[in-house]
């Protein structure tokens, strides 16, 4: 029986890019993975299902009067925050869902955080 509730992983920090890197980039970024059990993200739509409205037919989510903008809004955080949301190839049957968000360095950490 599928679970209603995604697994949340965390990832190993990450180089961002390899354009960043290549560029001396020191950036570290932290990765979180959203995996689901339901019937995953087709090749074909894995760009298209971060766009406003759009429900994919087969989600059983279909009938539940969602009105498609999760994904868009995570991807809308994820740009503003300069970082990036994407669907990825999962192990086995299901969503995988990669968010990549940069870390702060502590120098901004304690420039943001003054009390």
């Amino acid at each position: 029986m599928p679970s209603s509730t995604p697994a949340v992983t965390p990832t190993a920090p990450t180089a961002p890019n390899a354009s960043a890197a290549a560029a001396g980039a020191s950036i570290v970024a932290e990765q979180v993975e959203i995996l689901d059990d339901g019937p995953g993200i087709p090749v074909t739509e894995r760009d298209r299902v971060f766009d406003r409205f759009v429900r994919l037919s087969s989600s059983p989510e279909r009938s539940s009067g969602t009105a498609g903008l999760g994904l868009e809004i995570a991807r809308e955080i994820a740009t503003a925050h300069n970082g990036h949301i994407t669907a990825a190839d999962s192990e086995g049957e299901g969503a995988r869902i990669v968010i990549t968000l940069p870390r702060a360095t502590d120098a901004i950490w304690s420039e943001r955080h003054k009390a």
